[in-house]
């Protein structure tokens, strides 16, 4: 199968189906429904619901997956495709990305991670920066067959300005930069790079707004843009239906992007509560990405880390964890992305170690999923499509042999016995008997 690495063997089905025998969790935050199941016909779903009430075509495609439970594939809503296993983020004192090979080499293995995201149950996914403009490339041979991957909904290259978070050229050079972002300063700067954003077809922009323990130039705390320039993104991003999200860890920043009416912060690791309140006064979302700031440290030696690279994790670290319990206190508007980075492998099953963190820290495992799903699909703007498991939707799911609306370490990939997206079967592997 699929996640085998054997794409030849892509579906098992063609989009018309029926999944039955399960215990539904429909991502609507409803009671897990036993004895449930989901017709899906073109793709979509046509019926949802206990097996007894549900409207079946005749000589349709069943699947009875004998008790286990089904749910919505899940929304990857922070990812890079175009960083790879092998690639080390670190570049001495600089911190910085550096891409050793060509702009092709990077779409292959982006097309290799896109694979494996589907394989461990990333149906939908938010590429969140990648190189040049590769992430609409990546959606469209996903749309068109040429490669098998998650739906991708891209953002291109992050904004950033002079001496920000992916400015990664040397201070006296004026070579090519090195990273997931563009250049730009001025409101009339960021105007144009977010109409440069449209023109390649990207359906999200993304801003930075801080420095961060990778950056060269400026840390977590520097504010990077002004307000005045996330506003002119905005502005100029949703009149062209972009919607526009925004690197964010220090306090100020996340305030300023809030009171800009960024849709979403990404990280917020230093958000206090004046901060929090405006993210819900100002409609804006907050991703708490908690996966990055666990992982690298446990891969410091992979990852030729510095004592000072561990002491400033640290710090985000125990920062995520106040701003995320005070976050769930306040009811925060939240939604899941893990941020997968190299060479954490983070690109397999990433969502799922995500939500595992998001349990440590205080999350209930059901209200976890449905920030996997369908708050995920909310703050992409598509959960009129994927999300939940409900009629008209796309019939994107999971078969998991456990419960992990229950015990959250049950959404490993491992126990994901069905992968579908479309009504077709991507991943299948057997249970114990």
């Amino acid at each position: 199968m699929l996640g085998d690495n054997t794409s030849d063997q892509i579906a098992e089905s063609n989009g018309t189906v029926l999944v039955t025998n399960g215990v539904l969790v429909d991502g609507t935050a409803g009671d897990p429904v036993p004895n449930a199941g989901v017709v899906i016909e073109n793709e979509r779903i046509t019926d949802v619901g206990p097996v007894e009430g549900l409207d079946v075509p005749d000589d349709i495609e069943e699947i009875d997956v004998g008790g286990q439970t089904i749910m919505p594939g899940l929304v990857e809503a922070h990812t890079h495709m175009s960083q790879y296993k092998e690639l080390n983020p670190v570049k001495g004192k600089f911190r910085a990305f550096t891409f050793d090979n060509t702009i092709e080499y990077n779409a292959l293995k982006a097309a290799e991670n896109l694979e494996k995201m589907l394989a461990t149950g990333a149906t939908t996914i938010r590429d969140m920066a990648g190189r040049d403009l590769l992430p609409m490339s990546l959606r469209d041979a996903v749309e068109d067959g040429t490669i098998v991957g998650p739906r991708v909904n891209p953002t291109g290259p992050m904004i950033t300005s002079t001496g920000g978070s992916d400015d990664n050229r040397e201070a006296f050079r004026a070579d090519e930069n090195l990273s997931n972002g563009r250049e730009a300063n001025g409101k009339a700067g960021i105007v144009r790079e977010v109409r440069e954003m449209f023109k390649a077809g990207a359906t999200h922009v993304k801003l930075e707004g801080t420095g961060s323990w990778l950056s060269a130039f400026s840390g977590p705390h520097t504010q990077t843009l002004s307000q005045a320039e996330m506003e002119a993104a905005v502005e100029e991003a949703h009149r062209k239906d972009m919607t526009v999200a925004i690197h964010a860890q220090g306090n100020e920043a996340i305030k300023a992007a809030a009171r800009a009416g960024v849709d979403t912060i990404e990280h917020g690791n230093f958000a206090d509560e004046e901060a929090l309140r405006l993210i819900e006064e100002n409609g804006s979302k907050l991703n708490p990405t908690l996966t990055p700031f666990n992982e690298f440290a446990k891969n410091a030696e992979t990852c030729d880390l510095t004592e000072q690279h561990l002491a400033d994790l640290e710090a985000d670290r125990k920062a995520s964890e106040k701003s995320f319990q005070l976050a769930l206190e306040m009811d925060t508007p939240m939604f899941l992305g893990a941020d997968s980075y190299p060479p954490l492998g983070l690109h397999e099953g990433g969502t799922a170690r995500e939500a595992r963190y998001w349990v440590e820290y205080g999350a209930d495992p059901k209200f976890t999923i449905e920030h996997a799903t369908r708050e995920s699909a909310k703050a992409l703007e598509r959960d009129d499509e994927i999300g939940t498991l409900e009629t008209g939707k796309y019939g994107d799911l999971l078969v998991v042999d456990g419960r992990p609306h229950e015990d959250i370490d049950d959404l490993r990939p491992e126990q994901m016995s069905i992968v579908m997206k479309g009504g077709t079967v991507v991943k299948r592997r057997d249970t114990a008997a």
